[in-house]
């Protein structure tokens, strides 16, 4: 379901009108947009400090469709300089890109600060269109893959209560091993922008949060990148007649989402519908964490119990046979008592 957003409407508008005055036949400069190098582009990203799309390509002979889709880039492109005042950057890389998943040519990749987000549209020429890429910048724009941490994980996700935060995409990957987490962002970053407002998409840096890592470890696939699917159950309470309450109360199911062909579409296909097909598993339960302070307080009192019993130990055994001889006395004095009374 899409919401309502007059950004697209204003962005519809203008294209429109930016056709009609300069007519629908597009004539590019190639060199209009600039080549960046590998090392300047990783530059940039780790800076976080400059928004990009940025158009990877192959040689046109070995490539036709590197040849077809970038007059449509560099349509795309003058449109949003137009429209943004130059707030996206664009360039152009004659190359793979497989530290970010860029490993098929033609790709368009957005970065934008500490997200990326994959351009789902190779091989469907049709959504190359103008409007498509533009309305794909703008959501992305406004679409943020938040980290979860040991901290954040279950009080954003509540997925051990199935309380009402909704379902959640996790990616659990390394971010210490280059090939575990950079290169399945941009497909997260996208698979955010596709479900947002419906579902929270989201990663675990497993080298960090060390506490969730170890509780979901059991059913995590593989160590380097994995990826989880929490889906919030409502289940509707009955009354003991039958009769529906106007309350129910809500548990989870967790699944694991296949990574054999990590695509923008394999991931919707599976959470927005494929999930149904696979059983579920538990969501495993939140592990307490010892805490150091009330330990040594445990400790403290353990042993004072101990030296306690050890000091004391002779006077404990004289106060109970005091105790005995006192209880016998007065129970001979009961019986004589008794005696005299019947007398």
């Amino acid at each position: 379901m899409r919401f309502f957003n007059p950004i697209y409407v204003i962005l519809g508008i203008s294209i429109l009108l930016y056709v009609e005055v300069y007519g629908s036949d597009y004539q590019y400069d190639p060199n209009s947009i600039p080549h960046i190098s590998t090392q300047k582009l990783k530059n940039i990203i780790s800076s976080g400090n400059e928004a990009m799309l940025v158009y990877f390509y192959g040689d046109f002979k070995e490539c036709p469709e590197c040849q077809r889709l970038l007059p449509k880039f560099h349509e795309a492109v003058e449109y949003l300089h137009k429209l943004d005042d130059g707030k996206v950057v664009s360039y152009k890389l004659a190359m793979k890109f497989p530290e970010y998943g860029v490993n098929t040519l033609p790709q368009m990749v957005l970065f934008n600060q500490d997200t990326s987000f994959l351009y789902d549209g190779t091989g469907r020429e049709e959504v190359w269109e103008v409007n498509d890429v533009l309305e794909w910048v703008e959501e992305a724009k406004q679409t943020p893959v938040q980290e979860l941490t040991d901290e954040t994980f279950e009080h954003l996700t509540q997925s051990s209560t199935g309380a009402t935060t909704g379902d959640w995409v996790i990616l659990f990957a390394d971010r210490s091993k280059a090939e575990c987490l950079k290169p399945h962002l941009p497909v997260m970053g996208t698979v955010g922008l596709r479900l947002r407002m419906r579902k929270n998409v989201a990663f675990v840096d497993t080298s960090t949060s060390e506490a969730v890592t170890k509780r979901f470890g059991a059913v995590l696939p593989s160590t380097c990148a994995s990826l989880l699917f929490v889906k919030k159950i409502e289940v509707p309470m009955k009354h003991a007649r039958g009769n529906l309450l106007a309350y129910s109360f809500h548990r989870t199911e967790l699944y694991k989402v296949p990574m054999d062909e990590f695509s923008v579409s394999t991931v919707l296909d599976f959470v927005l519908d494929g999930f149904q097909k696979v059983e579920h598993m538990e969501v495993p339960k939140v592990q307490s964490e010892p805490n150091p302070h009330l330990e040594q307080l445990m400790k403290t009192l353990n042993s004072f119990i101990e030296d306690y019993g050890r000091t004391h130990t002779v006077q404990a055994f004289y106060l109970a046979i005091i105790t005995l001889l006192v209880l016998g006395v007065i129970g001979f004095l009961v019986r004589k008592f008794r005696k005299r009374k019947i007398l």
